[in-house]
Formats: structure tokens, C-alpha cells, sequence
């Protein structure tokens, strides 16, 4: 649940960013979000306790969503960096943080809101057996903008989900799948990894495990796989900040592979593992 909110406030030319917020235990990040008007967001986590991954990576990424939606807006990376700063130093201690950024482009245009809870990951079973998903009828209306709207869409899948299941992903009216709710997904066929290019949203883990895996030398497509290849696919797992490289043992009722995670999976889990710890940076 979130922990503390903060929202920028100008003063003269320089952005200082006001606590409003200190503490929302009753809501998470998701909820939270839906409360502010609809805008360009990001989502990230901490590692080693104050220590950030590809942060430069997250703010662009904010500007090209809001350019996408029609808002030229420009951040300052350095204004960004101190709050993040003061928050991982107030709230140290033994649990690693998830931060959302937001930018307003509805209200206040540019406005920015920083949003945090304690980090929660896929267990170590789920890494070990790999995770079961279902698929929904759903696309992006805007495939390569992070924005809110979709989170209100996506929540209503969630909210149906079974129990059992991690995560839903995408199919389109031609039957491709495309990317989870909150993570993008891969399928290996023959040792060929497979994953949409054109009509996703290009997750930062996402480009990280394509650049460990390009690196280990395996061939990549950017082509979706059809949901009737199902039983075709050998190895299978989602990405995204909070899970990594996470392996996929079902989607709907079909197993994939073997029904355990395969060894390109488990590979590239620990090339993306080595990657996060030799390019983490100090805020």
C-alpha cells in the first residue's frame, strides 16, 4: 500500500516537490492513481535498498508517453533525482520500495507526483515452477504511451482473475498475443525468442532482457505469437521491474513445454539478474 505521495510545486524556475500525502495504507499504487487526472506514468524499484536501475531510461520514457498523447512536456532529471533521494533515505530500512512517477496532462499540465510502497515480488516457487496466465480480448489504445487511462481497464481483468493466476495477457482481434496487464511476454519456439514489437508497450525490462539476450547470441524475432502456437512454444516468461525475468508454465489450459521453467529462460533470468547489479546507480 502507498506509503507517501509528494506532487511538484514551482518556485520561480525551479521545481520543489510538497508532501501531501503521508500515508495511504488503505490503497495501492493502481487505486491511488486512478484518483488523479489522467496522465503520463512510470513505475520502478529500488534494489539494494537506495539503489537505482536505468533511471535516466523511466524519465525519458514519461516525456515520449506524454509526447505520444499530445503534451510536450520536459523533466528534470536532477530535480527527480532529489526527491527520490530523500524518500529512499527517509524510508530505509529492510524492505526494497516501488516508486510511480506521474505527470499531469489533464489538469495541471506537467504537474509531477511521486508515489511509494514497499516492493512485492513473485515468490521463489513461482520462479522455480513458473507461473500460470490467462489471456483477455484487450489492446492498448495508444501501444507505445504509458498512460493512466488504461489502468482503470486493466483493473477490471485483474479484479475477474482466478486465484491461481499471475498475470493476463493481451490477444488482439487477429489472435496475436501480445503483452501482459503490467509486463511484456516472450515465447521461445525452437530457441528463437519471439516477442511483439509494433503493438506493445516497450518495457524497460523488456529492452534490458533483449540486450542480455542479443549479447548471449540468441536469435530474436519481433514478431507476436498466435494463441494458436500455444502448444507449439517450448519456454515462455513475462518481464517487467517487479518480477525480472519471470517463467510461464500455462496460459489458459495449455502447459508450455514441459510445464517447468527451460534453460533459456533460466539463462537470461540470471544475465538480467548480473545486468541490474553492474549498472545500478547511487540517487
Amino acid at each position: 500500500m502507498v506509503l507517501k505521495v509528494w506532487r511538484s510545486v514551482k518556485f520561480d524556475e525551479r521545481t520543489s516537490f510538497l508532501e501531501i500525502s503521508s500515508c495511504q495504507e488503505s490503497l495501492s499504487l493502481n487505486e491511488l492513481t486512478k484518483t488523479f487526472p489522467g496522465g503520463a506514468y512510470t513505475t520502478f524499484r529500488t534494489y539494494a535498498g537506495r539503489r537505482f536501475c536505468s533511471l535516466d531510461k523511466q524519465i525519458l520514457r514519461l516525456e515520449h508517453s506524454a509526447s505520444l498523447a499530445g503534451c510536450r512536456i520536459t523533466l528534470k532529471g536532477d530535480e527527480i533525482r532529489s526527491i527520490l533521494h530523500k524518500v529512499v533515505k527517509d524510508l530505509s530500512g529492510e524492505n526494497e520500495l516501488r516508486f510511480r512517477i506521474f505527470v499531469d496532462l489533464e489538469k495541471v499540465l506537467g504537474t509531477i507526483y511521486v508515489m511509494v510502497e514497499c516492493l512485492e515480488t513473485p515468490t521463489a516457487e513461482d520462479y522455480r515452477l513458473g507461473v500460470k496466465l490467462i489471456t483477455c480480448s484487450m489492446t492498448r489504445n495508444n501501444p507505445k504511451a504509458k498512460l493512466t487511462q488504461f489502468i482503470t481497464r486493466a483493473d477490471k481483468i485483474r479484479q475477474s482473475m482466478p486465484e491461481d493466476i499471475h498475470e493476463a495477457v493481451m490477444v488482439n482481434d487477429r489472435g496475436h498475443i501480445l503483452e501482459g496487464l503490467s509486463s511484456n511476454f516472450f515465447a521461445i519456439i525452437n530457441e528463437v525468442l519471439l516477442t511483439d514489437e509494433e503493438k506493445v508497450l516497450s518495457g524497460i525490462t523488456r529492452e534490458l532482457v533483449i540486450e542480455c539476450a542479443n549479447q548471449a547470441g540468441y536469435e530474436i524475432r519481433h514478431d507476436p505469437v498466435f494463441v494458436s502456437d500455444l502448444a507449439r512454444i517450448d519456454e515462455a516468461f513475462i518481464t517487467s521491474a517487479s518480477r525480472g525475468v519471470l517463467p510461464v508454465r500455462m496460459v489458459d489450459n495449455q502447459t508450455i513445454g514441459e510445464g517447468v521453467p527451460g534453460k533459456i529462460t533460466r539463462n537470461l533470468s540470471v544475465l538480467y539478474q548480473a545486468y541490474i547489479l553492474e549498472n545500478l546507480e547511487e540517487i
